[in-house]
């Protein structure tokens, strides 16, 4: 028997609540989607043993992308991908090969002229401002009178490059922080001095003659806040109109592959040995998808048809059964073994899917830092025909998940997904309702290299 052995480290690994995904943005219950994106994770589902290790990647000329999904049933470490040179029982293998191409796009016009001179203006209004305040401190004589006013002066300058709203806020807060702990420090002075009335007198004065410098300063950096508040405003709006329509990204893929299942079925006849009653089956699969993507900024859309040869055995029952075997040799007393066997129990069904899959993605960022913090919001619909099925009908699902990624390696992330799998009830009982056809599902997903999103 010849075994290739697959093999994956836990050093790194996810679980996933419900179903196991190795997609980068979203999922349906499947695990499927069809917006590729260059992404590299590996994936373990502790619950049902089944290990998964997903790349995708460009070309050096950025042109073409290849990729790759494997998983296989675990123990021990080890998943087994073949097993006597066929897809062993509940592996999976799936190839991507895909054609890149990008549209430039003419951005000249009156809005993006518009957003331009608004982000001009709210800098020099920024920096304008800025200027006011350090002016205004410079301006201060001889501040060594009144240690009140020495403190503001020391501790309001907007300094350095790179003014933002962050430093300006962290400028502002050290003033106020400092003016209230030396009127603090002034008040306990004046309320245990034992000097002559005249200390009293110019302790209060110090405190009467600095609130007018307080004020003045405090409403200095309160524009100069504002102000650099709408910069980083302007400043965003006009990156995000640019980014949105610089460039239309197409990609064209082809992806296929093959699954297998390797299980006992219940002939639920009269026999009492396991062999007889209990059917070895293998089932080996193929799936093969022709896709089409198109990104424009943070918007993302796939469009595919997909055939696969699968079975239904997700939908059938396993029943664990026990075995009692008794030794009829022996004169004096019984002697039995018992043995547990795990079937499937149901009406077993081999057909043809055909699909017609669309999905949608919006990112949002959450973070412009380091970070690379985004919320993606998904949508996806799944058409669904099928041909030799006894057992299943055509049917439609229809679904969405949040999810939440980052630009970063090395993260341990993730999110959910809520989805009907059949919309309209044409596989449901009279009885069922609704609510009986809703999925929900918790993914998690640790990613070692980034997606790759142009921001």
């Amino acid at each position: 028997m010849k075994k290739y052995n697959l093999i994956f480290i836990a050093l790194f690994f996810v679980v996933s609540i419900d179903y196991i995904n190795c997609q980068t943005f979203g999922q349906d219950g499947d695990g499927y989607t069809n917006i590729i994106v260059p992404a590299t994770q590996l994936s373990l589902d502790i619950a049902n043993n089944i290990a998964s290790f997903e790349f995708v990647q460009p070309s050096n000329d950025d042109k073409y992308i290849f990729g790759a999904r494997l998983s296989g049933k675990t123990e021990n470490g080890v998943s087994v991908i073949f097993s006597e040179e066929k897809i062993a029982g509940g592996a999976s293998m799936n190839f991507l090969v895909g054609r890149k191409f990008r549209v430039t796009i003419d951005r000249t016009s009156t809005r993006e002229q518009a957003l331009l001179s608004r982000k001009i203006s709210a800098e020099q209004s920024k920096d304008n401002l800025v200027q006011t305040n350090n002016n205004y401190i410079s301006s201060l004589s001889n501040p060594n009178s009144n240690p009140i006013i020495r403190v503001l002066k020391n501790n309001s300058k907007i300094s350095g490059g790179n003014i933002n709203k962050k430093k300006v806020g962290d400028v502002r807060s050290k003033f106020k922080k400092a003016y209230k702990s030396k009127v603090e420090d002034l008040n306990e002075e004046y309320a245990k001095s034992t000097t002559p009335d005249a200390r009293k007198f110019q302790i209060q004065a110090f405190k009467t003659n600095s609130l007018v410098v307080y004020n003045t300063i405090n409403s200095n950096l309160n524009n100069a806040y504002n102000a650099a508040k709408n910069s980083e405003k302007a400043s965003r709006d006009y990156t995000d109109f640019t980014f949105d329509v610089s460039f239309i990204n197409h990609l064209l893929y082809l992806r296929g592959g093959f699954n297998g299942n390797s299980f006992r079925y219940d002939l639920d006849n009269d026999s009492t040995t396991v062999d007889t009653r209990f059917a070895k089956k293998n089932f080996n699969g193929w799936n093969l998808e022709l896709g089409y993507n198109i990104n424009i900024g943070r918007t993302y859309i796939g469009i595919s048809g997909e055939t696969a040869y699968l079975n239904n055995l997700s939908a059938l029952d396993e029943i664990s059964y026990s075995i009692r075997k008794e030794d009829l040799t022996i004169t004096e007393g019984t002697f039995t073994t018992t043995e547990s066997i795990n079937a499937f129990e149901g009406d077993l069904d081999n057909f043809n899917r055909h699909s017609i899959n669309i999905d949608y993605t919006q990112l949002v960022p959450i973070s412009r830092t380091d970070n690379g913090l985004y919320i993606s919001l998904n949508g996806f619909l799944r058409q669904r025909f099928y041909s030799n099925a006894e057992t299943i009908k055509d049917h439609m699902v229809l679904g969405g998940g949040i999810y939440a990624l980052s630009t970063q390696k090395n993260q341990l992330l993730g999110g959910l997904f809520v989805q009907t799998n059949d919309l309209f009830g044409a596989n449901s009982k009279p009885e069922a309702t609704f609510g009986d056809r809703i999925l929900f599902g918790l993914v998690a997903r640790f990613a070692f290299k980034g997606a790759e999103i142009v921001d």
